[in-house]
């Protein structure tokens, strides 16, 4: 070591030491860090001879993978290049690969020496890494990876950090509710803050403030991203693989949520307090004690996450534990190197881990508005499915409506022609009937086709009486209105009908049939059979599915030609067909006439 800007003489002692060498300034001045000299600080003198075979014609190159802070080539005493460009200005070295040409004509085959003198005017300390010298193509190509994977790789995971944080606040703008979105922004804020100091020569602001940035955003960030972790499954809904009610997710934010939010928040505070310019410590020099302090924090997060995607497994739950334990095992790898428990020439690989963890972070919450856009369009197409059962039973219902309305209006009228027919023509026969038996003078055909006027008026009156199916009912407004014709004929009836299913399809035009086919059997009864005795029966039949109701006599019976020319029988026929049953006539034992009709329990009325 000499004074700054003085060269080693002939006589200067020389130690030989391994590469990579961390520990120069422990060995001069004490420390690690060492005191800071500012731009007069000593120069640390690494001496190399090159071998011989590396001479020749043509230029060769030389590559420093990593040294801090800066650094002078010097060649056979004359110095050929250097790191920085201003003496009196601070530009970081300490993450930059360096690369000088080292000219043909300088080289002096087996007595060529190569000298690197190091100082450090703010960090306080000198590392140097192994060097490279070869020719200039090689060495050049190597510089170009060390720079993609220490420098570019930086650049690039800011930079995209920087997006991720523009996409999430520009989310959170639109939808302040989003606390997710909110806390990916800011996590991805602080980890693009965070990198910049692997690139970054010279720094935005002093270089206290620009090292308080680069440590407390490091604390922040990790608080950020365990809180975004335990925030998302403290959130409404099921992310595939989960429990469908949510409640583990809920519980674990809970019980969990709360000691490890507030550890995670008053870490934060602290480091940014403890290492704030002015106020507390120096943030560079104590950064390697911060960030072993914060390391345990970090586990017991990474643990908690392994823990939820173990218990239950699925995508979101995978990617948010495995990109947190990726980057906590490539952040502990730069710590180990930043402590010199490992190689110096190690690259540092945070970056690359923030990137993937962010990333990550992003595929589960797409995966969550995956699984929610799924649910949404399940929920819509149940939703759609009950408005169609709804649509149908609201048109079910409006059919009803129309049906009731329409029965209403119906019956309505049917009571406005029944008022009509019996204050009407029904009155005026019965006063037509009433004058003629009291004037004396009328015929007997006249007065019994009165009668059966103002009976047929009776029955068609009946019929339009609310049915509901009730054929026993329509059979007993029959009885009601014929049994005065029947004793006047002096015909006994004997009445054995029996309770009968409803018929579902009898209503007042099918009523009208029925009573007409039974008013016309009675009629050939009372006119043709010179019976003394009619039985009226009813009853059900199962093959086929069915109701008949029966008329049977005792007297002469029916002549079978007659029956086949009678114009009354045919109709009788026709009636029953319409109502989907049919007629039997026929003897009855011992003796007499039978009609017998059949009608079906749940057949409609044919055409």
């Amino acid at each position: 070591m000499t004074p700054a800007g003085v060269l080693p003489g002939a006589d200067a002692s020389w130690q030989v030491v391994d590469l990579p060498d961390s520990q120069a300034v422990q060995r001069h001045e004490g420390s690690y860090f060492g005191e800071r000299h500012g731009f007069e600080a000593p120069f640390h003198w690494y001496r190399l001879e090159l071998p011989a075979t590396l001479a020749g014609d043509a230029d060769l190159g030389l590559l420093l993978p990593r040294y801090a802070d800066r650094v002078r080539v010097y060649l056979n005493g004359e110095r050929i290049a250097r790191s920085f460009h201003e003496d009196d200005r601070v530009e970081h070295g300490w993450n930059r690969p360096f690369f000088a040409r080292l000219p043909a004509d300088a080289l002096r085959g087996e007595h060529t020496v190569l000298m690197l003198a190091l100082d450090s005017p703010y960090l306080g300390r000198v590392q140097l890494s192994r060097p490279r010298v070869g020719p200039v193509d090689r060495i050049d190509a190597l510089y170009a990876r060390h720079h993609a994977l220490r420098i570019f790789s930086a650049q690039l995971a800011t930079g995209i950090l920087a997006t991720i944080a523009v996409l999430a606040f520009g989310i959170w703008l639109a939808r302040p509710r989003e606390t997710l979105h909110l806390l990916m922004g800011l996590a991805s804020a602080s980890f693009a803050v965070r990198q910049a100091h692997f690139f970054v020569v010279v720094p935005w602001v002093s270089p206290e403030w620009f090292w308080w940035l680069a440590v407390s955003s490091m604390a922040w960030a990790m608080c950020l991203v365990l809180l975004l972790a335990l925030y998302y499954y403290r959130q409404p809904g099921t992310p595939p693989g989960g429990r469908p009610d949510g409640q583990m997710d809920s519980q674990m934010g809970g019980q969990l949520g709360g000691r490890l939010e507030a550890a995670l928040i008053a870490a934060a505070v602290f480091v940014t307090l403890l290492t704030l310019p002015g106020v507390g410590v120096d943030a560079y020099r104590h950064a390697g004690l911060i960030y072993t302090a914060l390391a345990p924090i970090a586990v017991i997060g990474g643990f908690v996450l392994l823990k939820r995607a173990l218990r239950a497994p699925g995508l979101p739950q995978v990617l948010l534990a495995g990109g947190f334990l990726i980057n906590l095992l490539l952040n502990l790898h730069d710590l180990a190197i930043q402590q010199r428990w490992t190689s110096i020439e190690r690259p540092f690989l945070g970056p690359i881990g923030a990137v993937l963890m962010c990333g990550s972070f992003i595929v589960a919450l797409m995966a969550r508005y995956v699984q929610s856009l799924a649910d949404v369009a399940a929920l819509n197409r149940d939703l759609e499915v009950r408005v169609a059962d709804r649509q149908r039973e609201l048109e079910r219902t409006h059919a009803r409506l129309r049906a009731a309305t329409a029965e209403q209006a119906k019956a309505e009228e049917r009571q406005r022609l029944m008022r009509e027919i019996h204050d009407g023509i029904g009155a005026q026969l019965s006063t037509a009937l009433a004058a003629s038996e009291r004037g004396g003078h009328a015929d007997a055909a006249a007065l019994r086709t009165l009668r059966a006027a103002i009976a047929d008026l009776k029955l068609t009156v009946d019929s339009l009486e609310p049915v509901d199916g009730d054929l026993p009912s329509l059979l007993g407004n029959l009885r009601y209105r014929l049994t005065p014709q029947l004793r006047q004929a002096g015909i006994a009836v004997k009445w054995e009908v029996s309770p009968l299913p409803p018929l579902v399809w009898l209503q007042a035009p099918q009523a009208l049939h029925i009573l007409r086919l039974l008013q016309e059997a009675f009629s050939n009864l009372i006119q043709h059979a010179d019976a003394d005795t009619v039985r009226v029966a009813s009853g059900t039949s199962n093959d086929p599915e069915g109701v008949w109701v029966e008329i049977s006599d005792d007297g002469c019976g029916i002549d079978a030609q007659v029956e086949a020319k009678g114009r009354g029988l045919a109709n009788m026929h026709e009636r029953a067909r319409l109502l989907g049953g049919h007629l039997d006539v026929g003897p009855a034992q011992p003796r007499g006439t039978r009609v017998c009709l059949w009608l079906p329990l749940r057949a409609a009325m044919r055409d």
